[in-house]
């Protein structure tokens, strides 16, 4: 084969020299990013570092997208098929994979600026602040003590009396503002990974070409 390899793919800018970031990418193509593996779907390139870069797994609905279908033709090696010659889908992950890199821009992973530290909100820093203000009394077990000095029977009243006051002033906000804390920090990490997450929903192509693709390799 001339040329192959991912290196040769890479060094004779077949691959690495798109116009598209990695987030564009996942939008355009449906690539999903959500969990990455090392599946013959899962898809890596080579930053301008060299270093290995996730870009997204792909599945064989994308084998009847049209632009990946010309990707793949421009970054082919003369003794690969050309789907867009003969007017047919791609027809391997390893097809799609080389149009994906085609189309990406290996050098925008290495320039993408440093996201900004996350900033929890005014409710979430009050809150820490206000659990932490009695956080220090439960931590050192500061219970009321019994009177060991006066008549046994009524120290023992009154100690019961102090423990369920200590209970319901200060044992149960406590907790609570525990749980509210707990609550606010996973509601807000949620929204954060939420609105980092990149990808959508993959563009399957029509359904009566991929019939007419695949019917013929099912076998009983």
């Amino acid at each position: 084969m001339t040329a192959s390899g991912s290196y040769a793919n890479y060094a004779s800018g077949h691959w690495g020299k798109g116009k598209l970031d990695i987030k564009q990418l996942a939008e355009k193509y449906g690539l999903d990013r959500s969990n990455p593996g090392r599946t013959e779907h899962d898809i890596y390139g080579k930053d301008a570092d060299g270093n290995e870069v996730y870009i997204g797994r792909s599945n064989m609905g994308m084998a009847s997208n049209q632009d990946l279908i010309a990707a793949h033709s421009a970054q082919a090696h003369p003794d690969e098929g050309d789907h867009l010659a003969r007017n047919e889908n791609l027809s391997s992950s390893g097809d799609i994979r080389g149009a994906i890199l085609h189309r990406w821009d290996g050098g925008a992973a290495a320039a993408e600026a440093a996201p900004e530290p996350v900033k929890p909100s005014q409710d979430l820093v009050d809150q820490k602040a206000d659990f932490e203000s009695i956080q220090d009394d439960f931590d050192k077990g500061n219970l009321p003590r019994m009177n060991t000095e006066g008549n046994s029977y009524t120290d023992a009243i009154s100690h019961a009396d102090d423990l369920n006051e200590h209970y319901q002033s200060k044992f149960l906000p406590y907790i609570r503002k525990a749980a509210n804390l707990a609550a606010t920090e996973i509601g807000e990490t949620g929204r954060y990974n939420l609105n980092r997450f990149v990808g959508g929903v993959p563009k399957l192509g029509d359904p009566k070409e991929m019939f007419e693709y695949y019917s013929d390799k099912i076998k009983d």
